[in-house]
């Protein structure tokens, strides 16, 4: 039952959050044109109205009685390392817990950024604890409405090195000029016969680059701007 009242108490205050700040609701943001503008704004409720959404359907599950797991809390720590080497098929979550909605692609050989890290400990029907540890990341957004920021489990990550630098797949930049704003981050498809890099970048452009030509993330030093 206090599970229950802690949700809906988190559900109206992020609603009358939502509604102080002059932001659409739920369906207002549903109703929203594909061409409205990428603003950060809009990002933050895409991100508010999907954690609206994993609470309520959690509340549904505890007002049915379904709900067999729950939480007992969310413990931070120093993170291990500030930067990641990731590889997260089901994507980043909004809540570091497995059913959490999903607010990323999947994430395959990624540089991401670490931001928090935390120890989630949850108790099953048997009453047994169960804890999971996870990473809060910053990744580079390359369509919309992807967020930038979510959790992932640790196990997914391990720490950025110069070792492991060259098995990113993005977000990488070229040092040569191939025609392409220095400004756009570049994936990797992987390579051709003659042993040139395959890549590609927003808007469709893509080329055949020499190996030497790829920038990737600096280890100790800042790139998601």
């Amino acid at each position: 039952m206090r599970k229950a009242v802690i949700i809906m108490s988190t559900i109206l205050a992020l609603s009358l959050a939502l509604t102080a700040c002059g932001a659409p609701t739920q369906t207002d943001v549903m109703a929203t044109p594909a061409a409205s503008q990428d603003t950060e704004l809009q990002m933050a409720l895409d991100d508010a109205n999907a954690k609206i959404a994993d609470l309520t359907a959690q509340l549904e599950e505890y007002e049915r009685g379904e709900r067999e797991i729950y939480d007992a809390g969310t413990y931070y720590v120093e993170p291990e390392y500030t930067q990641a080497l990731v590889n997260c098929p089901d994507g980043m979550r909004v809540w570091p817990t497995e059913g959490a909605v999903a607010v990323s692609r999947a994430i395959n050989s990624e540089y991401a950024e670490v931001i928090a890290q935390c120890t989630a400990v949850r108790y099953g029907e048997d009453g047994a604890p169960v804890e999971s540890e996870w990473l809060l990341i910053r990744i580079a957004v390359s369509s919309m409405p992807e967020s930038e920021l979510g959790w992932v489990p640790l196990e997914c990550c391990t720490a950025y090195t110069e070792e492991n630098a060259g098995s990113v797949t993005f977000p990488l930049k070229l040092g040569a000029d191939y025609g392409q704003d220095e400004s756009w981050f570049l994936s990797v498809a992987g390579t051709d016969e003659a042993g040139n890099v395959l890549v590609s970048a927003p808007g469709g452009w893509s080329a055949a680059v020499k190996p030497e030509d790829v920038v990737y993330p600096p280890v100790g030093g800042e790139w998601l701007q």
